[in-house]
C-alpha cells in the first residue's frame, strides 16, 4: 500500500484520490480496506495519515527525502 501511494504521490495526486489511483487498484481491494492498510504502514513508521470526515490526508515526510520531495514538488 505505501508504495501505491508513493507512486501516486510522486505524480501530484493528494487526499482521498491515492486511495483511487492505478496502483492502488492494483491492490484489489475495497478503499476502505486499503485505508486500513494505510493505517497499518502508519502503525509501521512509514507515513503519516489523518482520516477525519471523508478527509484524508497523507504525508510521506518519514519515507522521502528533503531531496525527493523538492524533485516531486518541482521547486528549483
Amino acid at each position: 500500500m505505501t508504495f501505491a501511494l508513493v507512486l501516486g504521490y510522486a505524480l501530484g495526486v493528494r487526499g482521498a484520490v491515492l486511495f483511487e489511483t492505478l496502483w492502488s487498484n492494483v491492490l484489489d481491494v475495497s478503499t476502505d480496506e486499503l485505508i486500513y492498510l494505510a493505517m497499518d504502514a502508519k502503525r509501521a513508521g512509514f507515513l503519516d495519515l489523518k482520516v477525519s470526515g471523508g478527509i484524508v490526508e497523507v504525508s510521506l515526510s518519514r519515507l522521502l527525502t528533503e531531496e525527493e520531495r523538492r524533485l516531486i514538488h518541482g521547486t528549483d
